[in-house]
């Protein structure tokens, strides 16, 4: 069929579709979620996109954007795992400010004992606080200026910032909860599981 006139240089109605639902797909932070997922596939995590958890079998589940996984065995405890759990967000036109303290900098074994973790894993945190070689990975070290808050600029109401850190945290409890949830009475637990919250924005 010939195109009618002043057809020329026109999308077809497939064409506008898939351009809107890129744009779209762009907007809700997708890409950004795949960027990060592939970020730590580079580095051989173990990756779960849309990853759902909850608390107990009565609750919704929670979705977890983007879940790392690695295991690091150790001769003197019993088998560790490192779960990042990212939280994912875009913000086009309300970028996020960050208030930070320099009284808010904690030091290594600190950061190493408050660290989220199942029993197990907490136990084993306490026990290498003070270990150099713990002390030393980047894992464990906050800014100078490390930050304790903050607020999506320009927003009213339920504010993206808070929303993002509650939500992220409250993941990470609830996972390595799972594993003490799981563990049989009596026997001791496979795994010390630590999760790390992170929260990767997508701003101007």
């Amino acid at each position: 069929m010939a195109n009618r006139p002043g057809d020329a240089g026109k999308a077809s109605p497939t064409e506008d579709l898939k351009s809107k639902v890129a744009k779209w797909l762009a907007q809700e932070g997708y890409p950004t979620e795949f960027q990060t997922a592939a970020v730590f596939r580079q580095h051989h995590f173990r990756v779960f996109q849309g990853y759902h958890v909850r608390e107990n079998e009565c609750e919704t589940p929670r979705e977890i954007d983007v879940l790392a996984m690695a295991d690091a065995p150790h001769e003197e405890y019993p088998r560790i795992r490192c779960e990042f759990v990212v939280e994912c967000k875009w913000s086009k036109d309300k970028p996020w400010v960050v208030f930070a303290s320099r009284s808010g900098k904690l030091g290594p074994a600190a950061c190493i004992a408050q660290t989220i973790s199942s029993s197990l894993g907490s136990a084993i945190l306490w026990n290498l606080a003070h270990e150099r070689n713990c002390q030393s990975m980047a894992l464990f070290h906050t800014p100078d200026v490390p930050g304790f808050g903050g607020r999506q600029a320009f927003s009213k109401g339920n504010d993206l910032f808070y929303s993002s850190v509650s939500s992220v945290t409250s993941a990470c409890t609830q996972l390595v909860s799972r594993y003490d949830r799981e563990r049989r009475q009596g026997v001791m637990p496979e795994w010390g599981v630590v999760a790390l919250p992170r929260v990767a924005a997508k701003v101007p």
